[in-house]
This record gives C-alpha cells, sequence and structure tokens, in this order.
C-alpha cells in the first residue's frame, strides 16, 4: 500500500494539484493520512516530518492528532520522541491556520471554517504544552487529561 501511495504522489504531485485544485483533496488527505500512519509506526521519521512540508492545515491537524496526540495520551511509543516531532510540526501548523482547508467541511463558511481551525490548533498547542520530555506515569497522563477536560473552550470575537 505504502508503494502504491508513494507512486500516486510521485505521478500526481501534490504540489501541481494545488494549482488548480478540484474536488479531488480528499484523495490526498487520505493518502498523507495512510503514509503519516504507516511511516510513524515504522520508524521512518524523516519521511515522517517531510510529509508536513507540502500538506495544508487540515491533513496536518489530523496526522499530529492521531499520531502524536494519540500516542501521548495512550503511552504508546517514545514520548521524548513526541515532543521533538511536536516541536518541528507546530511551526508548519501555525504556518497554515489560516489556510481555509476545513471550509468545504463547513459549507463554505469562512468564519465556522477558521472558528474550527482556531479550535483544532488551540487542542494540538495543548497536547504540545503537555508532551513529557521523561518519563511518563499513568498518573501524570490522567491529570493532563482531568485537566483538559475542565477547560473552557476559547470564546471567539462576533
Amino acid at each position: 500500500m505504502e508503494k502504491g501511495q508513494e507512486k500516486f504522489l510521485e505521478d500526481f504531485p501534490y504540489s501541481e494539484w494545488k494549482k488548480s485544485p478540484d474536488n479531488m483533496d480528499y484523495i490526498y488527505y487520505t493518502i498523507f493520512r495512510g503514509l503519516a500512519t504507516r511511516y510513524f509506526s515504522t520508524g521512518q521519521n524523516e519521511k515522517f516530518l517531510s510529509l508536513f512540508k507540502e500538506i495544508d492545515f487540515k491533513t496536518a491537524n489530523e496526522i499530529y492528532r492521531w499520531n502524536l496526540t494519540r500516542g501521548h495520551l495512550l503511552g504508546i511509543g517514545d514520548q521524548k520522541l513526541l515532543y521533538r516531532f511536536s516541536s518541528t510540526i507546530i511551526p508548519y501548523l501555525v504556518e497554515r491556520q489560516k489556510d481555509q482547508s476545513y471550509l468545504k467541511d463547513f459549507d463554505n463558511d469562512t468564519l465556522k471554517a477558521q472558528q474550527n481551525a482556531d479550535s483544532e490548533m488551540d487542542r494540538r498547542l495543548f497536547s504540545h504544552i503537555f508532551l513529557p520530555r521523561g518519563k511518563v506515569t499513568i498518573r501524570m497522563q490522567m491529570r493532563v487529561l482531568n485537566s483538559y477536560q475542565k477547560m473552557e473552550p476559547m470564546k471567539m470575537p462576533v
């Protein structure tokens, strides 16, 4: 599967598609998610991180959520490595936060799409802040999860 996805991106580069996008963005979203999960789970770290150089906010956010946030909350993998990955990825997310990649998900309502992107960015920043730099215990994870559940949602100016 990985080779087929890589071949698709070679034959139909994402950078070319972005010049004249159509309604096939879900194909790239699905391919990048699949590749990222594969690269992440098999320790292909450079390939994993290189994906973030060109993908949109929506895709990058989902890849971060599924691999890093999930890995942190479930205690999967090297937690210090998750922090290093997060430190590399967060600037890409900030850079693309206003790219309107959620627009179709919100029926072309730019305000709702941006509010969603901002909310997702807040969640990723929260994940980053609470990624441990050392050994993690279940007690520490539960404290982070409980504090997250008690947080008030951000109020957006109208």
